[in-house]
């Protein structure tokens, strides 16, 4: 994790991250990895899951993951309550 710190740069060790924007991004807070809202657990850890078996490479795994949250902020933002895929 990286923290958006005011006035602070990106570590030069990381490169396309741009704090600026994710100071003002969302901030979830997690349980020892676990968040409440199973939807929201879901859209990364079975991309997670299917990179550590596997099936996927990271760069599929991250973009699975934004999809997965694009969609899920979309839901949320039009008022409906998203749900995990049984």
């Amino acid at each position: 994790m990286i923290p958006p710190v005011k006035d602070v740069s990106v570590p030069s060790t990381y490169s396309n991250i741009d704090l600026a924007a994710a100071a003002n991004a969302q901030f979830i807070i997690y349980y020892y990895g676990v968040h409440w809202d199973a939807a929201l657990t879901q859209a990364w850890m079975v991309p997670t899951q299917a990179l550590l078996l596997g099936k996927i490479k990271a760069a599929e795994m991250i973009d699975t993951i934004d999809k997965n949250l694009d969609q899920y902020r979309a839901m949320k933002a039009a008022g409906i309550t998203p749900t995990a895929v049984k």
